[in-house]
């Protein structure tokens, strides 16, 4: 569902006072200027409600709002065969 191909590939925001494409500012994105138009949809700032970008992270992230959740299951399988730890 994101509107960056590929996620967000750079760091930067702007280029030569332009948002990059593929930046974190992808103007894909949404309006970020009272008088522009957004890429996607042609929406004026009131208008647009934003789109979804993502970023290929190096590694998995666990929200920390589940950690405890997540750690009750992690305990629930076998950490050499991964196989339930339950009573058949």
């Amino acid at each position: 569902m994101s509107v960056t191909e590929g996620g967000i590939k750079y760091p930067e925001t702007t280029e030569g006072g332009r948002p990059k494409l593929g930046g974190l500012m992808d103007p894909r994105q949404g309006v970020i200027e009272r008088s522009g138009r957004c890429q996607t949809c042609a929406g004026n700032m009131t208008e647009c409600p934003g789109h979804f970008g993502h970023i290929e992270l190096a590694k998995p992230v666990f929200h920390v709002g589940f950690i405890t959740k997540i750690m009750k299951v992690l305990r629930c399988v076998c950490f050499f065969c991964s196989k339930l730890l339950v009573d058949a």
